[in-house]
């Protein structure tokens, strides 16, 4: 987190309670910059956050196809 001005652990350990201006970093920098520091989501579950809005993209996309088939009957 050279950005930041934190180490690792540092930010590890105090992630839960700071929100980190993604936008704002991204228009300074052409370096990887992570959209979940910029959300309460701690860092240890960003994995499981990802995973969680890509079973809710999927839902959505059987919700609408069903939908879609429900018109034709």
């Amino acid at each position: 987190m050279t950005v930041c001005g934190l180490g690792p652990q540092v930010f590890l350990n105090c992630a839960g309670f700071i929100k980190i201006d993604t936008a704002a970093i991204s228009d300074t920098t052409t370096n990887y910059i992570e959209v979940l520091d910029g959300s309460r989501v701690h860092p240890e579950t960003y994995e499981w956050a990802k995973k969680m809005a890509v079973d809710a993209l999927d839902y959505d996309e059987v919700i609408k196809f069903i939908g879609e088939k429900c018109h034709l009957v």
